[in-house]
């Protein structure tokens, strides 16, 4: 699809020059000749560049009308200018334009200068998307969440993290995790850029895992298990999270510990979207099996495309899709699994267990019939309709006593990491 460039000039004649060589490029090119139709004409079609001339004759000039495109549509503009005044350039910086064009100027600046604004305008719409997609990401996940750059610097949060800041959280982003939180180790050693450091030299998805003490605001210490999982953010450099689950190793095993005998077949309270048992439960009968000397089988399952589909078509289609694929999963269920819903995100856990290690293959085997064919989700949408498939990326753990049970919960936790951040650049 070509670009969509708006050209506003009061000047007929430079408009008509500059759209006949811009439409000559293969740009789809409007015209708009003052403040206001400028703006209708933005606004009606959501043009991907604009070439904007300060000096607009009566009414809005060029500086105010770009400052209320650029509130509709954030989108910036290339000033076109024939003067050189400090003052109204100074003004016009104000509005973060691409560049600006002094007249009378060749048409190869002006080609130049548009595919320049256009790359620029493509990264800027790409980064709001990602930070969207991660925002979405941060508010899937159970755990209080940081999200951190190669320097150190903290670029995002989630709801539950804010509780451990020890500053106030319209602050906090920029700086590095020792500025704004009170974390240590067993040894009292600050949690910081050390431990996060070490997660940039290992593969995508791996993590390193520590426990220790984060000390609140108000001074309350509470015992907590810190993990920093990696990924790549970006083509370019990695990225990673920082997980922080309250409560120490052992408080989190012994919390979620059911008696010895626990059987599959126990249904605790009910995930209200999927009507499945939720993440404790799964933990705690997990914990028991292993307890009881049972060897255990999990599959993981995360929902592909979901955070793209709810930022295309909104919460409710998301969460009808989580709902309708719970039901699929439900149906190829192996009658010894038990299946769980792993969080408030798009992660499906099922649990099978028996001390034959070539009977957990088969249920395995049996596990994958689950996943082979794609369930169809029919979308009805402003007299519009698609039929989405749903299909789900998955991992299988084996574990067997004595193994600990947090060991296979880390490895799920890291493997959905990495799953939703895939989906949240894919």
């Amino acid at each position: 699809m070509p670009d969509r460039i708006l050209v506003v000039d009061d000047d007929v004649d430079i408009s008509a020059n500059i759209r006949e060589l811009l439409e000559g490029e293969g740009y789809v090119v409007s015209v708009a000749g003052e403040s206001r139709q400028a703006v209708e004409t933005a606004e009606r079609e959501n043009p991907d560049l604009i070439l904007m001339d300060i000096h607009l004759g009566s009414g809005a000039d060029g500086i105010e009308t770009a400052g209320k495109i650029y509130e509709r549509l954030r989108r910036s503009v290339i000033y076109l200018t024939g003067s050189d005044d400090d003052a109204c350039l100074e003004r016009a910086q104000q509005t973060g334009p691409f560049s600006y064009l002094l007249k009378p100027f060749q048409a190869r600046q002006l080609l130049s200068a548009v595919k320049m604004g256009l790359h620029q305008q493509r990264a800027r719409t790409e980064s709001a998307r990602n930070d969207q997609r991660k925002d979405r990401a941060l508010a899937l996940m159970s755990d209080a969440v940081f999200w951190i750059d190669p320097s150190g610097a903290v670029k995002r949060f989630s709801a539950d993290a804010a509780g451990l800041l020890i500053v106030d959280p319209a602050q906090a982003l920029g700086r590095s995790l020792e500025e704004i939180c009170n974390f240590s180790d067993a040894s009292e050693q600050p949690i910081g850029r050390s431990l996060v450091g070490k997660v940039f030299t290992l593969e995508d998805s791996q993590c390193v895992s520590v426990s220790g003490t984060a000390r609140r605001r108000d001074g309350v210490e509470i015992p907590a298990v810190f993990r920093v999982i990696a990924y790549s953010g970006s083509k370019v450099e990695k990225e990673a999270i920082l997980a922080v689950r309250l409560g120490s190793a052992d408080s989190v095993m012994d919390s979620s510990k059911p008696a010895a005998e626990a059987q599959l077949s126990a249904r605790p309270a009910v995930d209200p979207l999927t009507g499945l048992a939720g993440k404790p439960d799964a933990s705690k009968l997990i914990t028991g099996l292993l307890e009881a000397g049972k060897a255990v089988c999990a599959m993981i399952l995360v929902v592909d495309n979901h955070t793209r589909l709810d930022s295309r078509y909104g919460r409710q289609v998301a969460d009808e899709i989580i709902s309708r694929y719970s039901v699929h999963l439900a149906r190829g269920l192996p009658p010894d699994a038990v299946l769980f819903r792993w969080g408030n995100g798009p992660c499906f856990v099922v649990v099978s267990s028996d001390p034959d290690a070539k009977t957990l293959r088969q249920a395995h085997t049996r596990l994958l019939g689950m996943t082979r064919h794609p369930s169809p989700y029919y979308l009805q949408r402003d007299y519009r309709s698609a039929l989405i498939p749903m299909t789900a990326t998955w991992a299988t753990f084996y574990t067997k006593p004595p193994e600990p049970a947090l060991e296979l919960f880390e490895k799920i936790d890291c493997f959905i990491a990495a799953q939703m951040q895939h989906n949240t650049t894919s």
